[in-house]
């Protein structure tokens, strides 16, 4: 397994200095890694402003219909995230992946991904089955003219409801078993497999935005463990966790264990991302995770960094 970035070894975590001037601060002391990674900050802040530029000017012009239930701010939110998700799958250079959305919700970000305007099949998971009902009578409101009812044969005892036809929704809990994850990808197989040719590997790109408390890590180890599978792939990955308040183990990566033993640190969604970081580098020596910055801070109540990798 080879894994692939369009960033170097070197410059792999890329946030904001002021994050780095926290994190250097909990490190406790000054050292020759200290010098380095201050050094790295400000150069990788500086390309990250320039960037940030780029893509911004680059948001596709959506319909209203899309964006309907959004506000202002949730919007430039959204609009980011999608933007980076889509950007990250192109990089894979298979842009075909497929897209499972973890925590999908109301469906904002799956209605987009799967609009005309990128057309990803999409396989939504969450554990509140009242927000997937209103994601579908949302969505069909949306695409009235356009959709169409399928019927998928599959064995599971997941409750789910095919909202178009290439958008599924899917009520589950992700628990701490390391195999829900693929229990349910491999339950909705013949969803992804619809139309491919016989006999085509599924590829998938994990994402999901504001995953709450032990949710960011929860999917992290499943997806770890689920990577090498003989029925599909799991290709990519953007996540965006939330709610550091709420986690009951911080952090799992061995590195944050060791920097951060008996001293003490300021717990935060950054620190939870950069946690997530390293336990990927660590269960897939191959691949070189980053982090990057998909809105303003005040946009997603300063949940703005998300961690994304390329997995194969």
């Amino acid at each position: 397994m080879q894994g692939h970035s369009s960033v170097s070894s070197d410059d792999w975590v890329k946030v904001s200095s002021n994050y780095w001037e926290f994190l250097l601060q909990s490190f406790c002391s000054a050292s020759s890694s200290t010098i380095s990674l201050s050094n790295r900050a400000k150069a990788i802040q500086q390309q990250d402003q320039e960037h940030d530029r780029e893509w911004q000017e680059d948001f596709p012009v959506l319909p209203p219909s899309l964006l309907l239930g959004l506000t202002p701010a949730k919007q430039t939110t959204v609009k980011g995230f999608v933007y980076l998700v889509n950007s990250l799958i192109k990089s894979t250079g298979d842009p075909n992946n497929d897209i499972v959305e973890i925590g999908m919700g109301k469906g904002y970000i799956s209605r987009i991904l799967a609009s005309s305007f990128y057309n990803y099949k999409i396989l939504g998971i969450d554990v509140n089955g009242e927000k997937l009902r209103s994601n579908l009578r949302i969505h069909r409101l949306i695409n009235s003219d356009k959709h169409t009812d399928l019927t998928i044969e599959a064995p599971t005892n997941l409750p789910r409801q095919q909202i178009s036809n290439n958008l599924m929704a899917v009520n589950a809990l992700l628990d701490d078993r390391p195999s829900q994850l693929n229990n349910v990808i491999m339950s909705n197989l013949p969803f992804f497999s619809l139309g491919k040719p016989v006999g085509t590997m599924v590829q998938i790109c994990i994402v999901g935005m504001n995953l709450c408390g032990d949710l960011s890590y929860k999917v992290v180890e499943n997806m770890c463990s689920s990577v090498e599978n003989v029925s599909y792939s799991i290709k990519a990955a953007s996540l965006v966790p939330c709610c550091a308040h709420l986690l009951t183990t911080f952090p799992i990566s061995k590195n944050l264990k060791r920097q951060f033993q008996d001293k003490p640190f300021t717990l935060s969604q950054r620190l939870v991302a950069l946690d997530l970081c390293y336990y990927i580098q660590e269960h897939l020596p191959n691949v070189k995770p980053f982090l990057k910055e998909f809105c303003a801070k005040s946009a997603n109540g300063g949940n703005n960094v998300m961690v994304q990798a390329i997995l194969l």
